[in-house]
């Protein structure tokens, strides 16, 4: 965890984000093969707050969406997902810091929802016809759509819109099949009263719906 609060304090990670973006246009620009289908998971997610507001545990969440990929044995990945993010949570109103000697007042789980774009650059360690082993970094972009499950009286005004992360994954394809585990790390603050960092464990299942296509710089991308 720590090492991954000092990466995001240290490195540019919109650039590496955009650097993925890049490396995926390219990728579906020339030769490469494109892969990609549908995905559902669970997360469990907890904030890293700085102020003594709150005691927290993680809860389960959810997600769904669907993941591109162009490249070979090294490929970028985007998976677009709709995500909703939960943790049981007990503090005081609208999660102000609590006072010397002061128990919380309310709990509950307290849940936001997402739009949630991760780009991954990503390294198949082990590669046969039917069987893959992989791992990889990058960011991802989240767009704030909407809070439930929310006891604290929190609006959409105490919360950051945005929120750009950094992630590391690993997974295995197995024929169609496609599994992942992911860990992300939020660079920026989730409420605009405190500092707030979310981490997201997630556990996502795809499937290949289309696969093994291969597009070439003669093709309808760049006719002649």
């Amino acid at each position: 965890m720590r090492l991954f609060s000092f990466l995001c304090d240290r490195v540019h990670w919109r650039k590496v984000y955009l650097f993925i973006l890049t490396a995926l246009g390219y990728q579906l620009a020339t030769k490469a093969q494109i892969e990609g289908g549908p995905l559902v998971g669970v997360n469990r997610s907890v904030t890293a707050i700085s102020a003594d507001c709150a005691r927290r545990s993680a809860a389960p969440g959810w997600m769904v969406g669907f993941f591109v990929r162009a490249g070979g044995r090294a490929f970028a990945e985007m998976a677009p997902q709709y995500i909703t993010v939960s943790e049981m949570t007990a503090g005081a109103d609208r999660l102000r810091p609590l006072q010397e000697g002061e128990e919380p007042s309310l709990k509950g789980r307290l849940s936001v929802r997402y739009l949630h774009f991760p780009v991954t650059a990503a390294l198949k360690v082990y590669q046969q016809e039917d069987l893959n082993v992989r791992i990889g970094m990058g960011g991802a972009f989240s767009w704030m759509t909407g809070l439930r499950n929310n006891p604290f009286d929190l609006h959409r005004q105490d919360f950051y819109t945005t929120d750009v992360a950094v992630l590391g994954k690993m997974g295995v394809d197995f024929n169609r099949f496609v599994v992942d585990l992911q860990y992300s790390y939020g660079m920026h603050s989730r409420l605009r009263n405190m500092e707030a960092r979310m981490q997201v464990f997630s556990f996502t299942v795809g499937y290949k719906i289309w696969g093994q296509y291969v597009l070439k710089r003669s093709s309808f991308l760049f006719p002649g």
